[in-house]
């Protein structure tokens, strides 16, 4: 199956399940100063392609799908109830002395559940919504997708499109709005030498642009790439449930080996000895803690969810909680964070 060029009618061959290369080092890239009305020709335009100079990004953003589920399913107090569970599964246990697993596994659920909707909703997160950009082609406007605007692409911008790409003003003059990037609502006005922002809309005028940036070194996606990324959160909460799991591991592991000692030693069979011994250190895995710290952590995610606010991570709630004023200057935005009220 041949797919046909759409610049030049030409047949290309289709290339199947191969992802496309994408090049972020604008420094060694041959750059092209094409005539404003001819625009770049099929030729250069697959060249930047082959290059990987085309206006996408790699969407690794934040945890993995592998990394929620490890931190969720292997942690100590976890592996441990495993393996208790395992070894009453051994010894022919009845299903009712484990029902502490359902614990464990609503504790599990609830955190990948959140994580999992938290990172696609980040993964939604982008400043540009425009799906279509007008690129000057072989001497022919022609509408593109805007992950195919290659690196200096000739662009015509009118009113009411949005800048899907970091420009440089070639001819025209028009007036750009940047809310979405600075804040400010008052129309920036740009001539011939000027930098467009991807991200922000033309409201009034034309104008003709060279592409001077494209996917990840764009303006914009310095911007969505912070909000996107994730750390670990200092929690208070967290560093002290951390600090009960540590204690415990010097209590439980001896106990539990000493108790299986006694009981064995005592005559008992080795299914009746696990089975008596692990009621025992089931009884001191703070599990119904855990849960508890999770549930109300979920209930508070939710509720805010509701009012369209954004959680990566559960244990953000607890800094949240602990905002007592919030300073933002006249347009809305947060103010710098070093800033100190007095």
């Amino acid at each position: 199956m041949k797919q046909t060029n759409k610049i030049d009618g030409s047949k290309i061959p289709e290339k199947k399940n191969q992802k496309q290369m994408i090049n972020t080092d604008l420094g060694s890239a041959e750059r092209f100063k094409p005539d404003l009305s001819v625009g770049l020709s099929a030729t250069q335009v697959l060249q930047r392609k082959g290059q990987g100079y085309i206006n996408a990004t790699k969407n690794k953003v934040g945890k993995t799908y592998r990394s929620i589920f490890f931190s969720n399913i292997f942690t100590f107090f976890n592996i441990l109830t495993f393996i208790v569970a395992g070894a009453l599964i051994w010894a022919n246990a009845e299903v009712t002395q484990l029902l502490f697993l359902a614990i464990i596994v609503a504790n599990i659920t609830i955190g990948i559940v959140l994580e999992i909707k938290s990172k696609l909703a980040v993964e939604k997160l982008s400043l540009i919504s425009a799906p279509n950009a007008v690129a000057v082609r072989d001497g022919e406007k022609v509408k593109i997708p805007i992950n195919e605007v290659v690196l200096d692409d000739i662009l015509y911008f009118d009113l009411g499109k949005q800048i899907c790409a970091d420009c440089i003003v070639e001819d025209g003059d028009i007036e750009v709005n940047e809310s979405m990037l600075t804040g400010e609502s008052v129309p920036v006005k740009k001539s011939k030498g000027d930098v467009l922002y991807s991200g922000s809309f033309v409201s009034s005028g034309s104008c003709y642009a060279r592409v001077d940036k494209v996917g990840a070194t764009n303006y914009v996606e310095t911007l969505t790439s912070v909000a996107k990324s994730y750390r670990k959160p200092k929690s208070e909460l967290q560093n002290s449930i951390k600090r009960i799991m540590t204690v415990a591991t010097f209590f439980i592991i001896p106990i539990s080996i000493f108790l299986v000692y006694r009981t064995y030693k005592s005559g008992f069979t080795m299914a009746e000895t696990i089975m008596s011994a692990s009621g025992a250190v089931v009884g001191m895995i703070p599990a119904g803690m855990f849960l508890l710290t999770s549930v109300a952590l979920a209930v508070s995610v939710i509720r805010l969810s509701t009012r369209n606010i954004l959680v990566q991570d559960l244990y953000c709630i607890e800094m949240l909680a602990r905002v007592d004023v919030l300073c933002l200057d006249k347009t809305g935005t947060i103010t710098d964070g070093s800033m100190q009220v007095k």
